[in-house]
């Protein structure tokens, strides 16, 4: 498949034949534009009001189909933003379409919701052969990068856990108020700022059930992160519409159980991650088992029990997770936040469950 600008054309030559398959086509174009002097060029024929408006400082990170780079505001030179680069459109084949529909959905939906923790925006630019959502600076990026290459911990402590989960509960609760369901929470998709300030991004693939009458059914895509969907998205069933909150839950337990213990529940592995009957069998039919590589309170553990239950009756609700003892607890640390001017020290603390 060939990319639509000579130079990166050129790239992709110069790494050889890639095997037919969407992410690794993508990787040639990526490594090119992660230069951030051919990111630049690219951009100076690119589109004149982004120019006009941003500046790029540094390549950030990137994920399947994109880049991010830290930029500023020309006019607020000291307020730093992220610059998503969607590069799926650089691609002539016809996943272009569904692509460029994804970034306008994604956008559509974030643009509606104003809440400290999810990620604001400052607008959405077609640039040549991509797209770009300007949004809140990331800091310390997301919680995978946080947790592996930042601090190096395998296990988050239960402390940082807890701080971690109120503020994603509160992201959520304001989604779900909105009737729109994330459907993709996973640690990619968790930024902190550099106010340690959690906040919720990726809105590509959520649902919006605003339209669906009290009492009426929701069917369900297969949408997310395989190894963070719940039974009821695998097996993209119909579901009671006062429910729909309830698939965030199961993939926020996912996350925690994940950053928790260094494994996903009920025996997944990363190897199931393509096997969509499989992932769904294991949860189905094998227990929700706790390992003792670390220890964990009995509140933490009875809480993720909450978030992980198979029978989505039977599930925790963004409300019965706001109730919930363990998340009550959680007022202490913000406590110690406020008291604790310097964020490092405060950090440290609860990296290492000093509070």
């Amino acid at each position: 498949m060939k990319p639509v600008f000579s130079k990166a054309d050129k790239y992709q030559k110069k790494q050889g034949p890639q095997v037919n398959d969407a992410k690794k086509d993508m990787l040639p174009i990526k490594e090119y534009f992660k230069n951030i002097e051919n990111m630049k060029e690219f951009l100076k024929d690119g589109c004149q009001e982004f120019l006009t408006n941003f500046e790029l400082l540094n390549f950030v990170n990137s994920g399947s189909c994109g880049l991010v780079f830290e930029g500023k505001i020309k006019k607020t030179p000291n307020k730093r933003i992220g610059l998503k680069f969607l590069m799926g459109k650089i691609m002539e084949d016809k996943r272009e379409k569904n692509q460029n529909q994804k970034r306008i959905k994604e956008y559509n939906f974030q643009k509606k919701l104003h809440h400290k923790n999810i990620t604001g925006l400052y607008g959405f630019y077609e640039i040549k052969n991509c797209s770009c959502i300007a949004m809140d600076y990331a800091k310390y990026g997301d919680l995978d990068y946080f947790q592996k290459k930042l601090i190096q911990k395998k296990y988050l402590s239960e402390t940082l856990i807890a701080y971690i989960t109120i503020q994603i509960l509160e992201g959520l609760q304001y989604c779900h108020q909105c009737k729109i369901i994330h459907m993709d929470i996973k640690q990619q998709n968790i930024l902190i700022d550099e106010n340690l300030t959690i906040k919720i991004t990726d809105f590509s693939v959520s649902q919006s059930y605003e339209f669906v009458k009290d009492g009426g059914k929701f069917t369900l895509p297969l949408a997310g992160t395989s190894l963070y969907m719940s039974p009821e998205v695998l097996s993209k069933c119909e579901i009671d519409v006062e429910d729909c909150n309830k698939i965030d839950m199961f993939s926020l337990g996912t996350l925690l159980y994940n950053s928790a213990f260094g494994e996903f529940p009920y025996q997944l592995e990363y190897t199931d991650r393509k096997n969509f009957k499989g992932i769904y069998d294991k949860i189905t039919q094998k227990n929700l088992v706790f390992p003792i590589t670390k220890s964990y309170s009995f509140l933490f553990k009875n809480f993720l029990r909450g978030l992980l239950n198979k029978n989505i009756k039977q599930r925790y609700s963004i409300s019965d997770a706001m109730k919930d003892p363990w998340i009550k607890g959680t007022k202490l640390i913000f406590k110690e936040k406020e008291k604790t001017y310097d964020l490092e020290k405060f950090l440290i603390n609860v990296v290492t469950d000093n509070i």
